[in-house]
This record gives C-alpha cells, structure tokens and sequence, in this order.
C-alpha cells in the first residue's frame, strides 16, 4: 500500500511510533478487543495496547509518524478503544501530488445537509440522523527536514456518548470479512452447510460475536453478491433485480434461486408477503399460474 493512503486495515509492519522526546509508544495492532467491560478491555489488551487507551492528550499532540499509514492505523486503534469510529476528512496535496497533510475525524462530525431533509418527491424515508457535528479530530503534517509525519491538531472531546466497548465491533468501519474468511466461507458453502450453520461454526471457530468481525448480515450479503458474480447478465439478472425491488417494499417476501455448473440460474422461487399471508390461511392448495397477468 502507497503510505499516501490511509488504510482500514489496522495492521502495519512493526506498529511502533515515538513521541518528539524519542520516548517509545509502541503500539500492537489488533483488531480482536475483550468487549466485556471498559475495565476488562484495560485488563486484557495487553501493556503496549494499553498504553493507547490510557494515553493522553498532551502525549498525542506530540506524536511523531514514520508513515501516514501508521497514524491513520494510529488514530483508528485509539477511536475503537474509546468507542467511537473515524472517517477521512480534510487532505493537502503538494506540487507533486502526494499528500502533505491528512486529518481524520469522529464518524459523527459535521451535519447533514438540510436538502435532503426537505424533499418532496422522496421515494423513502430519510435514513436517522447520526451526525451531531462533533468536533473530535486527529491532523497531521508531513516534516519535510525529518521526513516524519508530526500531529498538529487534536480535538479528543466529542459531544454524543461514545459506544460501549462490547458494541464496538459493530461498527461499519470495524466489519470486514477478510480474504481467508471468503476462502472458509466459500468452501462451507459448496459443500451444502447452511448459511446460519457457517455464521455460527465461525462464532465458534473465533470465539465469540466480538471475535468474528462482521454479522449474520454482512455473510448473508457476501454469499448473495457471490451468487451474482456467477450469474450471466441477462433476464436472470433482470428478474433477480425485480425481486431485490420488490424485497425493499416487502419485508415479508421470500426468495431462494440456485445456479447451475454452467453459471447459469437454474431454478428460482419466490413468494410475496400477501402470498404468504394467503397460504397462513388457506394452506391446503399452492397454485402455480405464470400466465396469470396475460390472461386476465
């Protein structure tokens, strides 16, 4: 990765950084927190985790860098212990295009924009309002004389409660399924094992919800993408996208298709909720008219 580019990963080469007075505050980049209780985190972190939970502001504001990747990784690993998530903001750019100055800011920063508020012709409500304009934010600048990455600004109050430590896992920007994930997953899955069965073999296999690093929602959403890649364009895809429309109006429709060797859809069945609902009440008869609508 260009160190230009501020990674999600939380892992980098040796994770180690010091202070503008060469005192070590080397850090150990993991993503797997104990989520039980603030305390039980500053327990079982480990000495050089910890030092990032219970480091200060003042130490902060005199950090030096090597990369700007260690302190995106930096800030990001500071926010997850605190409970909070971090997005990019602001960036400068030199004469050569490569980035002179990064700042990253608390997920809740700035507000939405009021016009999408007042629409009229919205098709859907408006999802719920999650930025507070918090102003907690990490900048830093490149030192051309050191070639260090030094921070120059750093807001650590926000103005929301922050997310318990045993939620902080659901975060968007702490949910992934890396590449060894997909590989399981995708064995799992050819050999017949049922999707809520793969979900809670991983559970197990990693040890707990908080270990696994993502939901029951995002393996769903993977092994569904999974199938449209196998799938060929056309009217299979068509009525795949009908149904997915359909889906976002009806909480209650069922679907399940399957694809055959040649990658093509081979079969599909599909219920709306007011089928159901029928069936519920008139269970004894399921008919089957694809000629319904011509018909009638």
């Amino acid at each position: 990765m260009d160190e230009n580019d501020c990674g999600s990963s939380m892992n980098t080469s040796d994770g180690r950084f010091k202070n503008s007075n060469g005192e070590d505050l080397s850090y150990k980049s993991s993503p797997e927190i104990d989520h039980d209780e603030m305390n039980d985190v500053k327990n079982n972190i480990g000495e050089e985790f910890r030092s990032i939970y219970e480091i200060t502001s003042d130490e902060i504001n005199h950090l030096e860098f090597d990369t700007l990747d260690q302190a995106c990784n930096f800030y990001e690993t500071y926010a997850r212990c605190k409970g909070f998530a971090v997005r990019k903001d602001d960036v400068q750019r030199d004469v050569n295009n490569n980035i002179k100055m990064r700042q990253l800011v608390c997920n809740k920063a700035g507000l939405r924009d009021k016009k999408y508020l007042t629409m009229l012709d919205r098709k859907k409500p408006h999802r719920p309002i999650t930025r507070t304009n918090c102003e907690a934010r990490f900048r830093v600048h490149l030192d051309y004389k050191t070639s260090k990455w030094i921070v120059t600004s750093f807001v650590e109050h926000h103005n929301h409660f922050l997310c318990p430590s045993k939620y902080v896992h659901l975060f968007p920007a702490y949910r992934a399924l890396n590449d060894a994930d997909k590989a399981q997953i995708d064995i799992l899955h050819a050999q017949g094992v049922r999707t809520c069965h793969i979900m809670g073999y991983m559970v197990a296999q990693k040890g707990g919800y908080d270990k696994v690093g993502f939901t029951k929602k995002d393996l769903y959403n993977y092994l569904d993408t999974q199938k449209h890649v196998k799938i060929e364009d056309g009217d299979a895809r068509a009525a795949l996208s009908y149904l997915q429309g359909k889906a976002d109006n009806d909480p209650m429709l069922f679907c399940k298709y399957g694809v055959g060797t040649d990658g093509k859809l081979k079969h599909l069945f599909w219920a709306d909720g007011a089928s159901i609902v029928d069936f519920q009440c008139f269970g004894d008869v399921l008919a089957f008219d694809t000629t319904y609508k011509k018909n009638k």
